[in-house]
């Protein structure tokens, strides 16, 4: 193991060593990486509690951890993580929500 790299998680479930860099955090998974959510938003900037949970790997909402690139169903669950530090399932609760609201409204409005 190089010296810019720490062991973060050990052994996942999937029996993959997660790695990370210590001069540009990112969570390495064999040849595929998860960039944590911009810590240095304003979001997360007020928000002490929700960035600690960004630096660990944590969804922001229910604390479960992110264990990397497939934890997400696909590129766009992905980019939202790095944007708001939500998990797939917290992110499909929020998005869901907001849907059938829309489609309500639009149906009212017909």
């Amino acid at each position: 193991m190089r010296g810019d790299f720490h062991l973060v998680f050990g052994v996942s479930r999937q029996k993959t060593h997660f790695l990370l860099d210590a001069k540009h955090p990112r969570l390495y998974n064999s040849s595929i990486m998860l960039q944590p959510p911009n810590l240095n938003k304003p979001f997360f900037q007020l928000n002490t509690d929700a960035a600690d949970k960004a630096r660990l790997f944590k969804c922001i909402v229910c604390s479960d951890d992110i264990t990397g690139l497939e934890s997400f169903r696909d590129e766009l669950s992905r980019k939202e993580y790095t944007i708001s530090g939500m998990c797939q399932k917290c992110q499909d609760g929020i998005f869901e929500a907001d849907e059938s609201e829309a489609l309500e409204d639009m149906v009212d409005n017909c």
